[in-house]
């Protein structure tokens, strides 16, 4: 289900979990050389290393998979991305991973707080295989407007420019007050 434009490239790396629970790859997200064939990886703990030489951009959400739901946060982002991002659930069970073609802008930071992750170079990218079907429909498509908005609404910086506006189809089966709220928050 690892969509076939990312595993011809060879830019992937097996990774592990130290003692204190964190992720670390087996060579070095800026450094090509120690990269390897999607074939190559002979184990369950996979990455896609995202590169300043490749269309790649990724979002990770934390903590957003409750009960086997997604959060209002998730659904908003997921929404946002489907048609045009790869989306599938995190190692962890309870956070999502997408993957879309898009630059992060420079006035965007990269976290915020603790739940939410926007990288679009030099970046070791875990991946499970374990597909949202829902959002990911076999491409890999141009999220650039997406990455705007996501950037846009949690990932300004201080020294950001003046916000931009999106307009966005919100699909019918949304309730009203969700869509207020979401405009609150």
């Amino acid at each position: 289900m690892i969509p076939t434009e990312l595993t011809e490239r060879p830019q992937w790396l097996a990774w592990y979990y130290d003692q204190e629970g964190c992720k670390n790859p087996i060579g070095k997200s800026n450094d090509a050389r120690t990269w390897r064939a999607f074939n190559e990886i002979k184990c369950d703990n996979i990455a896609f290393v995202i590169s300043p030489d490749d269309p790649y951009c990724g979002v990770d959400l934390d903590d957003c998979i409750v009960d086997g739901a997604y959060t209002e946060r998730a659904n908003e982002v997921l929404e946002m991305f489907s048609g045009v991002a790869y989306a599938e659930v995190s190692p962890s069970g309870t956070g999502i991973k997408l993957i879309t073609k898009a630059k992060k802008p420079d006035w965007a930071s990269c976290q915020k707080e603790k739940w939410l992750e926007c990288y679009d170079h030099s970046r070791f990218w875990t991946i499970t295989g374990q597909v949202i079907d829902e959002y990911y429909f076999g491409t890999i498509g141009d999220g650039q407007a997406a990455v705007d908005w996501l950037c846009d609404r949690w990932l300004r910086t201080s020294k950001g420019q003046n916000s931009i506006k999106f307009v966005h189809c919100v699909t019918a089966s949304r309730q009203v007050t969700e869509r207020a709220q979401s405009y609150v928050d």
